[in-house]
């Protein structure tokens, strides 16, 4: 990708950044000296009015920050603009912080300067000055994170309503709901199906004498364990065996 790079002071730079944090676009709570190692990395690209910016697939490890001007996306390439994209506003952030393709076609609305996000500047500022770059990528993750809410506020809030509720009491472990789809004693499905195998085909063995087979729910308890002791004998032997093959 050839971007149309202009040259620009890193003080420039970082006077745009502050003035997006002073405005809650972006960056909120970073860092003065966490700023000024960012605008140090970034690089301006100027676009004219209806110039082509990125499309749709496009494998790019870099997003734009808008500085000043306007962008416009498009889900479907034969419809009206879908989204509008602002000072503060970042094109393509995921594809920064995850390498993913462009998922829409971009456009300059009107003439816009863009400072350029690339991931390897990032890893590079991430390595030189981690305790700044934890800022910097905690914002960018945030910033991410709004986008992805802010059109799906009320499925999500459904969500949550319907969601299961955990109870954390003070010096307490959490009591934590029960997980769907568990199997029994966390056997694997080849274990499980050997021991319903058995169960179904294996003839147990008494281990009671037939008085005591009158006595209610003290037999049942008797004729429960020698069944578990059987079926778990049987499951070890055919694990020895496959140990031995």
């Amino acid at each position: 990708i050839r971007w149309p790079f202009v040259a620009f002071h890193e003080r420039r730079v970082l006077d745009f950044l502050l003035q997006l944090r002073q405005d809650g676009k972006v960056f909120v709570g970073v860092e003065y000296p966490a700023l000024l190692a960012l605008a140090c990395r970034l690089r301006v690209t100027q676009w004219q009015a209806r110039s082509s910016i990125m499309t749709r697939g496009m494998p790019v490890a870099a997003a734009l920050l808008v500085l000043d001007g306007k962008l416009t996306g498009f889900w479907d390439a034969a419809g009206p603009p879908s989204i509008w994209f602002e000072p503060g506003d970042i094109v393509g952030l995921e594809s920064a912080i995850g390498q993913t393709p462009c998922s829409l076609d971009v456009f300059a609305a009107r003439p816009t300067l863009a400072a350029l996000l690339v991931a390897s500047d990032l890893a590079d500022l991430a390595r030189e000055f981690p305790a700044l770059a934890v800022q910097v990528l905690q914002s960018l993750h945030r910033k991410l994170l709004d986008d992805i809410v802010k059109p799906h506020s009320r499925a999500l809030m459904l969500l949550a309503e319907a969601a299961p509720q955990v109870v954390f009491v003070p010096e307490d472990l959490p009591l934590l709901p029960p997980v769907p789809q568990l199997r029994p004693g966390r056997l694997s499905p080849e274990e499980l199906t050997t021991v319903q195998y058995r169960a179904e085909t294996v003839k147990l063995e008494r281990h009671c004498r037939p008085s005591e087979e009158l006595m209610g729910e003290g037999s049942l308890v008797s004729r429960d364990d020698a069944a578990l002791t059987q079926l778990m004998r049987g499951l070890s032997d055919s694990r020895h065996q496959e140990l031995a093959e």
